[in-house]
């Protein structure tokens, strides 16, 4: 790269090639970079949903926080959760053979229901638990390493006579 000295003695068609070539363009007495990764951040947002802010530092685009309307609610998730495990496990009884069936099509209907929410650019992570109700005390770990201004955890519980259920649903906004 050429020092400003070197840049203010080339004429106005030098200057320009210059400019093109290495990706340097001049201010009033100094010289800034204007650097634009192969990709450049028009390309980005043409790519982004509607609604989603970016804004460009040193050439390089950052993704803000996802609108309220589109950000990660509990409260609604609970519902879709609470509504499914309702619809397919209320008067049910327990049985170790159709619990992982019944686990499998618990997590794709509420992950069905989660991709209908107006809610792009998360990941959604289900994971359902079904056992028999004895009175026995059950406990649920889960460790996760995320942005916790954009990722949250929602759960929901099921309890009849014979069966206990647990869904967590945990959503993870992709920048």
């Amino acid at each position: 790269r050429a020092c400003p000295r070197v840049h203010g003695r080339l004429g106005a068609s030098q200057k320009a090639r210059f400019r093109r070539h290495t990706g340097w363009t001049s201010g009033s007495a100094f010289l800034r970079a204007s650097y634009r990764p192969p990709g450049d951040a028009r390309d980005f947002r043409q790519s982004m949903p509607p609604g989603t802010r970016i804004s460009v530092d040193g050439g390089v685009p950052n993704v803000t926080l996802p609108s309220f309307a589109k950000s990660f609610r509990p409260g609604k998730i609970k519902e879709i959760m609470h509504e499914v495990l309702k619809g397919r496990l209320d008067g049910l009884t327990y049985d170790p053979d159709n619990c992982s069936t019944w686990c499998r099509e618990i997590s794709d209907e509420v992950k069905q229901r989660l991709k209908l929410l107006p809610m792009d650019r998360f990941k959604w992570v289900v994971q359902v638990v079904i056992g028999e109700q004895k009175g026995a005390g059950v406990a649920m770990g889960c460790r996760c390493f995320w942005d916790p201004k954009t990722d949250n955890v929602a759960e929901e519980k099921f309890v009849n006579e014979s069966v206990f259920a647990v869904c967590v649903v945990a959503g993870v906004y992709l920048y």
